[in-house]
């Protein structure tokens, strides 16, 4: 019976640790970008000069206003309303089991 059990717990924990560890293959990759990172220095690219924007380019104006909302049908709408009528439902189904003694909430 022990044994049984220690294999048992054996397969398990081997089951279970290849759930939990990180393959190496993802961590190589965090491991380069530090080893790049440590030179101590940075070089510097030279700045080039700005170009200049052709006036055409330059006077072109972009409207970013989003278009007025499409006007929805007026009536009920079951979807605004489905978790209450689920709330209602389930608290009527407790109240009978309840009421019959087939469910006691005291």
């Amino acid at each position: 019976m022990m044994k049984a059990a220690v294999v048992m717990l054996a397969i398990m924990c081997n089951a279970a640790s290849g759930l939990v560890l990180q393959a190496r293959p993802v961590l190589q990759p965090i491991a380069a970008a530090k080893r790049g990172s440590s030179l101590g220095f940075r070089m510097m690219a030279e700045e080039e000069a700005p170009k200049p924007v052709p006036a055409e380019v330059a006077e072109t104006k972009v409207d970013f206003t989003p278009p007025p909302p499409a006007e929805e049908p007026q009536g009920f709408d079951f979807t605004q309303y489905s978790i209450t009528i689920s709330i209602f439902f389930l608290f009527v189904g407790i109240k009978t089991l309840s009421y019959f003694g087939f469910l006691d909430s005291d």
